[in-house]
């Protein structure tokens, strides 16, 4: 992604098995500021804001706002970390600045790019994209709204059915769900061949 200007990908980390402390954190600032987000999924969490150093392959950055998770709601049965969001500042509780914009500004990465790849091991490479991980050409969208990382698509297209013309999409490889409008949707269930699971709600 060419920081706000294009995109390439979105990523959030669901990563696992460590915890973060901040009772036990040498360079922990309080902040304190409360949070709550609810998720598409309805899912939810509420907590409080601190200020730390957060160092990620190597790349380490100061003063850094993250969220302290105190409530759980919905995700009891996860094993995670937690989620590294790189969206626009705007989706913040009060214009925090995310942690790709920290390590930009503070000198950190030669690139203001961010990229992803997950097959075979999802990774997150910030300052640009390794080549090594894709044979066709990148190609890049500009940004229409930003909030989350927002762009026009064309049509989407199944096969050589079109289940919708023109219309804006997010990229945002940290869900699991495809959320649209009804009509388009259906189509695109239609077309893939998803029936319903009537327990979630789900197709």
């Amino acid at each position: 992604m060419y920081f706000n200007q294009k995109i390439l990908v979105v990523f959030r980390i669901l990563a696992a098995f460590n915890q973060y402390s901040s009772a036990t954190s040498t360079t922990y600032i309080p902040n304190g500021k409360p949070f709550s987000i609810t998720y598409a999924n309805d899912y939810s969490v509420q907590g409080f804001l601190s200020i730390d150093t957060v160092t990620i392959s190597g790349i380490i950055v100061k003063n850094q706002t993250i969220a302290q998770c105190a409530f759980l709601n919905g995700m009891t049965g996860n094993v995670n970390d937690g989620i590294f969001g790189l969206a626009y500042s705007s989706l913040t509780k009060d214009g925090e600045k995310p942690v790709f914009y920290n390590m930009w500004s503070q000198g950190l990465i030669s690139e203001a790019i961010f990229s992803s790849y997950f097959n075979p091991d999802p990774k997150a490479i910030s300052g640009g994209v390794d080549s090594s991980k894709y044979t066709v050409s990148v190609t890049y969208a500009p940004v229409v709204l930003a909030g989350y990382l927002e762009f026009q698509m064309t049509s989407v297209t199944v096969g050589s059915t079109i289940v919708s013309r023109s219309a804006n999409a997010i990229i945002d490889t940290g869900t699991s769900l495809t959320i649209g409008p009804v009509t388009e949707v259906r189509a695109l269930n239609h077309a893939l061949g998803g029936t319903l699971d009537s327990s979630s709600g789900l197709v």
